[in-house]
């Protein structure tokens, strides 16, 4: 058991939890900050990636900002910490407000096992805790070892603690932090079990992660509690990093702590359950990183990713939070739990289910930079296990980290779409094509599933979703068709068509013949030429990427192979001549370029040493024109 016993009585920025689905608010209290901006008239024009607008409530933008970017570098700092250790040392200290004294509260020792333990225990942790969620969701990469502190009492009620803001602000640190004095004052008695070095794993002065459980109920299930307070005087669940000069410190300085994590350890507004894996596993993964999925932009109560992601509802398809649903495939390559498998070629594949394979789909090649999709085989099993009636099979994700957020819904519903630009940093492709996800008309259902007789083509006809890029508004059809679905068992098959054949076995190339490859005429023409440095020996012609890679070689009167796996748009096959030690290349004779200085985006990352070459379009216009439109067409 790892519950530290503190016998001393004493007078203690963020990502907030989306409410309870069947959560009741008074009209009164705005449900969220844009509402309550509405109200009081006022901007709201930074827009925050990881800390949740009810934190900007009644702050201005600057202080927004400030509390945003403080805990997206506390967050990385954390996340750094762990990841090559594999494991997070964690502080839970147990915080009773004075007009709780004669509430029941759970025991300490079933948070501790809420937390720690292996197994099942149907009452406190039907599904596992939340050590064995974080471990089956990162296939055995992290595990949590957290030390629970027993309830400690404060001279404040919730009330004060909630300052009639659901405790969403900066004050709220102040209902803790007599608990940290206490436990720094045990730290510095050496003979003491107590050492803030334990939660300090990468040795940089910060606590690494630090939960504050409290003895309300949580103001996310609205209604009012036995005691007949409201929400906005009940505490919030949240994670917050408050800045560096409002951080709480030891009294030598030697530690801080910087994110925190906030939740009841009651499940509802009443009652004596304990709380659910759901809330406090959101609000822990916020502080590792991961940006909340659902839509904060709307006044709805989800809207993002629906169910299908934790870090958009962590109540989970059944509403509970025991079963609160996977952590979506996006969230787990952000945090190094998967490498996703990049598909280059039409061809048939097999797709493990994604809850206890370490397997997902990438296509990101020939979108533009920062744009590509996942597909991932979701199944009715463990923390899905209470998905919809007839849900399973395959889900496409479309990703555009162009994108800060999820806070700009888009769909055929809206005039102007796709052009205006409006789509998700993280979207999910629903097969039904209904976009009732970003309408916020429900968190899921079966058939947003990829299944038998449903695809994925080109949006030339029209169709929605499809495999088109729409990164910026611009709308290029990419020539990928996904379809033929079919379970076997737990795997999914299916079929990925639309890329040029890479192979021209009958056609080897000679000195300064032309080499087909995969071109879209639309996006190449600025890098068809840049100095680079010279990649292989003996190597004559290589296939230029859009994004200013280079990738694969081709032997003067050998088969030419081409194909572009490192991203981007393909521009082209080039001829290597040797140029030593000559910085300045004259590109103005190179056919439909223009001047030098435009074409060399990638020239100062790219130019490496004295040795480069010279590359020289081997296409004149109408040929490109003639294989750019024969490849954009495959």
């Amino acid at each position: 058991m790892k519950v530290l016993v503190l016998s001393l009585l004493y007078s203690l920025a963020v990502a907030v939890v989306p409410p309870h689905p069947n959560a009741e608010f008074d009209s009164s209290f705005p449900l969220y900050s844009h509402d309550s901006r509405r109200q009081l008239r006022t901007e709201h024009q930074y827009e925050a990636q990881l800390l949740h607008p009810e934190l900007c409530r009644f702050e201005d933008d600057r202080t927004c900002q400030v509390l945003d970017e403080t805990l997206q570098r506390q967050a990385r700092r954390t996340l750094g910490s762990i990841k090559s250790r594999g494991r997070l040392k964690v502080l839970v200290v147990l915080l009773r407000f004075a007009n709780h004294d004669t509430r029941e509260v759970i025991e300490a020792s079933d948070i501790d096992k809420f937390f720690n333990a292996n197994g099942l225990d149907s009452t406190l942790y039907p599904t596992g805790s939340i050590n064995t969620y974080l471990k089956v969701s990162s296939f055995k990469s992290l595990t949590i070892d957290a030390d629970v502190i027993s309830w400690f009492p404060t001279n404040k009620t919730e009330q004060e603690c909630a300052g009639g803001t659901s405790g969403l602000n900066q004050d709220f640190k102040s209902c803790f932090a007599p608990i940290l004095d206490t436990l720094d004052s045990f730290h510095a008695d050496l003979e003491h079990v107590f050492n803030w070095n334990k939660y300090d794993e990468d040795k940089n002065g910060v606590v690494d992660s630090l939960i504050v459980m409290h003895s309300g109920y949580g103001a996310e299930y609205g209604d009012t509690d036995p005691l007949g307070a409201a929400p906005q005087d009940r505490i919030w669940s949240h994670s917050m990093g408050p800045p560096e000069k409002n951080m709480w410190n030891s009294i030598h300085g030697e530690y801080s702590v910087g994110t925190y994590t906030v939740a009841s350890a009651f499940h509802g507004h009443n009652g004596k359950n304990i709380t659910k894996i759901g809330v406090v596993l959101h609000e822990l993964l916020h502080t590792l990183s991961l940006p909340h999925l659902y839509d904060v932009s709307r006044s709805g109560r989800g809207g993002g990713v629906g169910a299908f992601s934790i870090m958009s509802n962590p109540w989970g398809q059944g509403d509970d939070g025991s079963f609160p649903g996977s952590l979506d495939p996006w969230s787990k390559i952000q945090l190094g739990w998967l490498t996703p498998t990049r598909i280059t070629k039409s061809d048939s594949y097999l797709l493990k289910p994604s809850a206890t394979e370490n397997q997902v789909y990438l296509i990101d090649d020939p979108y533009p930079r920062g744009e590509y999709l996942l597909i991932e085989n979701r199944q009715k099993t463990l923390y899905d296990a209470k998905m919809w009636n007839g849900a399973g099979g395959a889900l496409i994700w479309h990703i555009d980290e162009a994108k800060n957020s999820n806070s700009e819904a888009g769909g055929p519903h809206q005039e102007g779409w796709p052009e205006n630009g409006k789509h998700y940093k993280v979207a999910l492709l629903q097969a039904d094509g209904l976009y009732q996800l970003e309408q916020d008309i429900n968190d899921g259902q079966w058939d947003d599933f990829f299944t038998f007789g449903k695809k994925l083509v080109p949006g030339s006809a029209g169709v929605h979703p499809n495999t088109d890029s729409y990164q910026g508004g611009n709308i290029i059809s990419i020539g990928i068709t996904i379809a033929d679905f079919k379970e076997e068992g737990k795997n999914v098959m299916f079929t990925v068509s639309g890329y040029p054949q890479i192979g021209i076995s009958d056609n080897p190339i000679s000195d300064f013949q032309k080499c087909s490859v995969n071109v879209n005429i639309g996006q190449c023409s600025s890098f068809l030429t840049a100095d680079i440095p010279l990649i292989e020996e003996d190597c004559d012609c290589y296939n230029f990427c859009g994004n200013g890679a280079i990738q694969g070689c081709c032997k003067f009167g050998e088969p030419c192979p081409i194909t572009c796996e490192s991203g981007g748009l393909v521009a082209g096959c080039t001829l290597a001549v040797e140029k030593p030690n000559d910085p300045d290349v004259d590109l103005d004779d190179v056919p439909g370029l223009g001047t030098p200085a435009e074409n060399r985006t990638h020239d100062d990352s790219l130019r490496s040493g004295a040795q480069s070459l010279r590359w020289r379009n081997l296409f004149a216009a109408p040929v490109l024109l003639l294989l750019g439109s024969l490849a954009f067409h495959a």
